[in-house]
């Protein structure tokens, strides 16, 4: 036997708080009924079960690091803090989940408005067999507001924390959705599990529909909506008018007005007491018509401690936290973000190799064109312009020539049918790129029934996405893979 095979043992085993306390004592409690007459002379025997329950102690609270540590990457003293008073506890956690065999159980909850993390336990059934080897796993589901907007976007992903590590059959991962609109009461409904390897080698684990109803606020006291609206910052491209803002320790998020051509992306940090600057991590994700109302989003990289805030920087202009002292002007702070600029370009000149529900490196991104009122959902972190028909604004000839031809012009009855589904108030669909919601009464349906909303393009593979009403007027939310031989050329 090797010398360290006994902690090698023990660092494997896990216990809980009371378990680690039961043991200690039950071991403490034997010897000193094994001795009821003697002094407490530690023997050998007795010594190494006091070190044995004292590495189990240690082992086991090693093993139970709180899951949000691993998943944010560690957190020092204020950012656990934050996290402790910011998740939802555990007599208010939705019940578990069942169907075709699957319990999907919520672990804990962090959210704030519009964003949420959620850490899940899946118990797939007996002979199912999880790893972190294996590939990633991707897990497919959908987030519903509880007051459907006209238009709502989501960028979704989902880490894996353990895999089958408690069991075989369980894998423990965080899901987490950043959204242009608030998630509180809303539902989080899973579809599926499946494990991405490469192209054409996808496996699915499971399939079926799994509901878990999110809480009714998830915003609590620990987000500020600072007074500024009508704040102004000036860049050469244009003028941006602030609306509104909230400040929560996940990140930011604000609707905001913007004058001019080629929208760059503004900067955005807070600025604590100390003097120091959080900057958000990198993918603004921006929702709205270049020129009218816009809403933008970012996220922190860790949950920070608002109370060691003393002002946000939203461009260059200084917003105080408190509401004491009016918002100015810092020539020592950027205007304008260093994040890619946007493109609206046709979809398949970006090049992205990234699995669904991943991160991605910006698609490199070519000159930049005019864009105009139909832009519809933009994320920075893909450098990808979604364009969907919404009226209003001017394109360029060859914007309006692309967007024409896929949204009124192409055929959907010649190109092949990978996703239908009865809907009503709202279509919520799960593409490469996150998901994409419309709501259903604010959709215009041409005489061949379909309302197309949108499209785009991956890995050589372009889809439009549609909303169908048939004689019945039942609603069907499609999606349509274009035959290569359809695709939009410029001629």
């Amino acid at each position: 036997m090797k010398p360290t095979a006994y902690k090698d043992e023990l660092n494997e085993v896990r216990y809980t708080d009371a378990g680690r306390t039961a043991l200690v004592e039950a071991l403490m409690e034997a010897r000193t009924a094994e001795q009821p007459r003697q002094r407490r002379r530690w023997g050998r025997r007795g010594l190494v079960a006091v070190l044995a329950a004292a590495l189990l102690v240690t082992a086991a609270a090693a093993a139970a690091t709180p899951l949000w540590m691993r998943f944010f990457g560690g957190l020092d003293e204020q950012q656990q803090a934050v996290v402790d008073a910011m998740q939802t506890g555990k007599d208010s956690l939705p019940a578990a989940a069942e169907a075709e065999g699957v319990t999907i159980t919520p672990l804990s909850i962090l959210g704030s408005g519009n964003r949420l993390y959620i850490t899940l336990e899946i118990r797939a059934p007996e002979g199912t067999t999880f790893s972190a080897e294996r590939g990633r796993y991707v897990l497919l589901a959908s987030t519903k507001p509880k007051e459907v907007t006209e238009m709502a976007s989501y960028t979704s992903r989902f880490t894996v924390l353990e895999a089958g590590t408690e069991a075989p059959n369980v894998l423990t991962g965080v899901y987490e959705v950043t959204s242009s609109c608030d998630l509180g009461g809303g539902t989080l409904t899973i579809m599926g599990l499946s494990l991405w390897k490469e192209r054409g080698q996808d496996e699915w684990i499971f399939e079926g529909e799994w509901t878990i109803p999110l809480p009714e606020d998830l915003t609590g006291n620990h987000t500020l909506e600072p007074q500024a609206e009508g704040v102004t910052v000036e860049t050469e491209q244009g003028t941006f008018t602030l609306d509104a803002i909230s400040v929560s320790p996940l990140g930011l998020w604000w609707q905001y007005r913007f004058d001019g051509t080629n929208e760059p992306v503004i900067y955005a940090a807070l600025k604590m007491k100390d003097g120091s600057l959080v900057e958000p991590a990198p993918g603004q994700m921006i929702l709205g018509h270049p020129g009218g109302n816009e809403t933008a989003t970012v996220s922190f990289a860790k949950p920070v401690d608002l109370s060691q805030a003393a002002a946000l920087y939203w461009g260059n202009a200084e917003i105080p936290l408190d509401g004491r002292g009016e918002p100015k002007a810092d020539e020592n702070i950027p205007a304008i973000s260093d994040e890619p600029p946007f493109v609206d370009l046709p979809a398949a000149q970006l090049e992205k190799d990234a699995g669904p529900g991943a991160d991605s490196d910006p698609a490199p991104a070519p000159e930049q064109p005019e864009t105009g009122g139909k832009t519809e959902f933009r994320f920075t972190d893909t450098g990808m312009t979604f364009t969907a028909e919404s009226g209003g604004g001017e394109l360029t000839d060859l914007q309006q020539r692309r967007d024409d031809y896929y949204l009124k012009t192409l055929s959907l009855s010649d190109c092949e049918m990978i996703h239908n589904e009865p809907v009503t108030d709202q279509f919520v669909y799960q593409n490469v790129y996150g998901e994409r919601c419309f709501g259903i009464d604010y959709l215009t349906f041409a005489e061949d029934g379909y309302a197309r909303v949108s499209y785009w393009s991956h890995d050589d593979e372009t889809c439009v996405l549609a909303v169908y009403r048939d004689e019945n007027g039942g609603t069907w939310g499609r999606a349509f893979r274009v035959p290569e031989e359809l695709l939009y050329t410029g001629n």
